[in-house]
């Protein structure tokens, strides 16, 4: 799964010490004045790309199907975020939906047919074939969502109060509610399993639920990390305290494994590849820094495969995703850079002229560069108004 991530502005605010003075004044177009990329490897090719006109890609693109959905903000309005849909092959924009307020996002996976997100008191669900309203609803007064995840059928959720429930998307009819323990409701994720398991995980332990009834099948103190994935459908992986990063089985609660990799995941989370996990990550005695290294890591024990960084000390600032069998990432310098699966080293395939992000950009709202597979194109936005669809050599 790859999904649309949370704009973790107090996060960053921590990482660098501080943001620009005039953070909240009018977003800063100079970085973005010469949209032009310059192809340094042998047989890439710019298959396609797309402008959009008078707005920027505020996230990194996603999948779904035969789409690549972008989340996009406007420069004049930057407050409000809307999507726009691409056919992968051709680039023909399929539809535009400014219907909803994007906040929080969440695709289940690359098969799903809808997009459910959550803005202050206001959870919305699109079709993503269409573009259309499918599901809007409004939480009561003074309440908020902590985590929303869906399948083809049904939208689940888990809010401040410590409830989860589960509602369905062809008509909002309630399905079930289940009132976990107050504690309950600080912090957490939620995952639908294979096995139609729903998988809370919080500050209180970690949940599972039979995701058809709502009824508890176990409860497990707490043992879990921040910022979570379900990897096999067996192990939430994600950042622990002090930049531990710590594997957790869902069937018995026990931590399987915990290692001090000081993995930064806000962005983007660990990508499973092969039975290894590649996520950058940040030096263990400079927490404030930007992460510069590239970091492979067997998922089965933790076990570290190795540890890149390149040549000339450029810091990451997107997360890693794969095609082909070869990792790719954007660097600080406006580089697209690929990394050898097997033996972590790192070569530049392009290079962008503009490149906007929290260093640069001083609007109240500042882009996340990033980049996602398909079957045969790599697509990547480096924080402007372009999306790039790119093609590998044969």
């Amino acid at each position: 799964m790859h999904r649309p991530n949370v704009f973790p502005l107090i996060i960053l605010f921590l990482l660098s010490g501080c943001l620009p003075t005039d953070f909240w004044g009018a977003r800063s177009p100079a970085a973005c004045t010469r949209e032009q990329i310059e192809v340094l490897a042998d047989g890439w090719q710019i298959s396609w790309s797309a402008v959009l006109e008078d707005d920027y890609i505020a996230e990194p693109p996603f999948i779904v199907g035969n789409l690549v959905i972008l989340i996009e903000r406007s420069s004049s309005t930057s407050s409000l975020a809307r999507l726009r849909a691409f056919q992968i092959q051709t680039g023909e924009e399929l539809w535009f939906s400014n219907q909803i307020k994007v906040g929080y996002g969440e695709v289940q996976d690359h098969d799903s047919a809808y997009f459910a997100t959550y803005e202050t008191s206001t959870t919305s669900v699109i079709d993503l074939h269409t573009g259309e309203l499918v599901l809007e609803e409004k939480l009561p007064f003074m309440s908020a969502l902590f985590a929303l995840t869906l399948d083809n059928s049904i939208l689940y959720w888990h809010d401040y109060y410590g409830n989860v429930q589960a509602m369905r998307l062809s008509d909002g009819e309630v399905l079930w509610e289940n009132s976990l323990l107050p504690e309950g409701g600080r912090g957490g994720s939620l995952f639908v399993t294979a096995n139609q398991r729903l998988i809370a995980d919080s500050e209180a332990g970690i949940w599972i639920l039979n995701a058809e009834t709502g009824e508890m099948i176990e409860h497990f103190p707490p043992n879990s990390t921040a910022d979570t994935r379900l990897y096999a459908d067996s192990l939430l992986v994600g950042e622990a305290n002090y930049g531990l990063m710590r594997a957790v089985s869902i069937e018995t609660g026990e931590t399987v494994w915990e290692k001090q990799y000081t993995p930064f995941i806000p962005y983007d989370p660990p990508t499973l590849y092969d039975g290894k996990l590649y996520f950058i990550g940040r030096k263990n005695e400079d927490m404030a820094r930007f992460p510069s290294y590239v970091m492979a890591v067997a998922i089965e024990d933790g076990s570290l495969l190795w540890r890149s960084e390149a040549k000339d000390g450029v810091e990451l600032l997107s997360g890693v995703d794969i095609l082909e069998g070869t990792a790719y990432a954007i660097f600080g310098d406006g580089t697209l850079r690929s990394i050898d699966l097997e033996t972590g080293e790192i070569d530049i395939i392009l290079r962008s002229e503009a490149l906007s992000y929290w260093k640069n950009n001083e609007g109240s709202y500042f882009p996340i560069p990033g980049l996602v597979a398909s079957d045969e194109l790599l697509f990547a936005s480096f924080g402007c108004s372009t999306l790039y669809a790119l093609r590998p050599p044969p």
